[in-house]
């Protein structure tokens, strides 16, 4: 394999890690962010921003 070989698979290897990464995140916050949801909610009352 050429040098070149390698940075583009390299890059591509790269990219998969970074997107799986990605979701992982997502994932993470997102769940973490439904708890906080629920315990502003539990603390403080129900937020009037969204209901019109």
């Amino acid at each position: 394999m050429t040098t070149g070989e390698w940075m583009f698979y390299g890059g591509i290897a790269c990219f998969g890690l970074c997107l799986i990464a990605l979701v992982i995140t997502k994932i993470v916050l997102h769940s973490k962010g439904k708890k906080l949801r629920a315990r502003f909610d539990e603390e403080y009352g129900e937020s009037r921003r969204f209901n019109s």
